[in-house]
């Protein structure tokens, strides 16, 4: 399982497919470095972004996407969702996590 959630966790660059090829990467990394053949599958369960307009959610729901599936035969990547496609409440300012989705 893979959680990734770039630009709130792990801190990413502001390239949504740059970052989310590179958290893949570092996934199977960390798992080879484990003791984990490359058989071992990957499949990310939870993917997000804070988000404040419906264009940004599109790209980069978009960069997301082609990151996974540029990288899903060398990664062995065999899953991916996508985690709460739109925030509960973009129109609050009570707090800044009404805007992850």
């Amino acid at each position: 399982m893979v959680l990734v959630t770039p630009g709130i966790w792990p801190a990413g660059t502001g390239n949504s497919y740059g970052d989310m090829a590179t958290f893949l990467r570092d996934a199977r990394y960390a798992l080879s470095n484990a003791g984990f053949a490359a058989s071992v599958k990957l499949e990310v369960l939870e993917n997000g972004a804070p988000l404040l307009s419906e264009a940004d959610q599109g790209q980069r729901l978009n960069d997301f996407v082609r990151a996974v599936c540029d990288n899903r035969s060398s990664l062995n990547i065999t899953g991916y969702s996508w985690f709460a496609l739109w925030d509960a409440n973009s129109a609050s300012t009570a707090s800044v996590f009404n805007h992850y989705g």
